[in-house]
């Protein structure tokens, strides 16, 4: 994809790095790369793995439930973590999400 600048005093274009990897795999990495696995704490991983428990808002079902688990199936052929606690989230007056962008925030 390659995209022609049309701005003032521009005249270059903007071409698509297509090698990109999703913005939540380093989060999905952090089970491990936390002991600088595979180059060192290889020991604490064995202790620790898989994770007892995980802890996040049911916004991240999409995002860091699911990368730590593509992450570890793919590399350990294995669940990272033992339970999931989802956690629901703050609601108006209204019965809609509170957020900082739709301004109903206390």
């Amino acid at each position: 994809v390659v995209l022609h600048c049309q701005a003032d005093g521009c005249s270059g274009e903007m071409v698509r790095e297509p090698y990109v990897m999703d913005c939540w795999f380093d989060s999905g990495c952090a089970f491990f790369a936390q002991w600088h696995h595979p180059f060192a704490g290889t020991e604490k991983l064995e202790h620790n793995f898989p994770i007892d428990y995980i802890c996040e808002g049911v916004d991240q079902t999409r995002g860091w439930f699911y990368t730590l688990l593509a992450v570890s199936t793919t590399v350990f052929d294995s669940i990272c973590y033992k339970r999931c606690l989802s956690l629901g989230l703050i609601l108006d007056a209204n019965g809609k999400k509170m957020s900082k962008s739709l301004g109903n925030i206390v």
